[in-house]
């Protein structure tokens, strides 16, 4: 009996159709991109028409993300009741060591949420934005430079000591009556 052409290639077909398909459908050639997915051919989300098609889909339905973590709704540290000192070099490398205050009692010097302050030596401008818990543990408030005479630019964010003094920042009120009161001085 002979076999034509044609016959030929219908029965090549026959024998190679279901082995490329069984190869299409063999091992994963990549890890899994999660565990809700399955191998159809190729990864597949097992809610996927392909893996449902396939009877491989989800045997339950989609799991629910976890719940975020709780909101930290820790409040800082009571303020200090008094003075808390500290050292540091007086120029980098000198060995010299001159005290610098850590935490201020005096509340009139702290930072305080959305108050703008002054930086008088260089024209800055600058709003507190939030106070923070850090990684370490330890409290700030951030800030950020809203009017820049040099650097850093407008838009930096700048952290301080939750109960730092504000240093030479001042309130635009102590600004506008340093600036009243060394009026004639010019």
């Amino acid at each position: 009996m002979r076999i034509t052409v044609i016959g030929r290639l219908v029965l090549a077909a026959a024998v190679l159709v279901p082995s490329v398909a069984f190869a299409q459908w063999g091992a994963p050639t990549s890890p899994s991109p999660g565990p809700s997915f399955v191998w159809v051919g190729q990864w597949v989300p097992c809610s996927h028409p392909m893996a449902t098609q396939a009877g491989i889909g989800c045997v339950s339905t989609t799991p629910m993300p976890d719940a975020p973590p709780a909101v930290d709704t820790t409040e800082p540290p009571p303020p200090p009741s008094q003075d808390v000192w500290g050292t540091t070099e007086a120029y980098s490398g000198v060995a010299t060591r001159v005290p610098v205050l850590l935490e201020t009692a005096d509340a009139t010097r702290w930072f305080c949420k959305g108050c703008s302050y002054v930086a008088p030596y260089a024209d800055f401008r600058m709003t507190v934005l939030e106070r923070v818990k850090l990684a370490d543990g330890n409290w700030a408030w951030i800030g950020q430079i809203t009017r820049s005479g040099g650097a850093p630019p407008v838009g930096t964010i700048l952290s301080y000591p939750f109960y730092g003094d504000r240093g030479l920042w001042m309130t635009e009120d102590e600004f506008n009556a340093a600036v009243q009161s060394n009026a004639g001085l010019r």
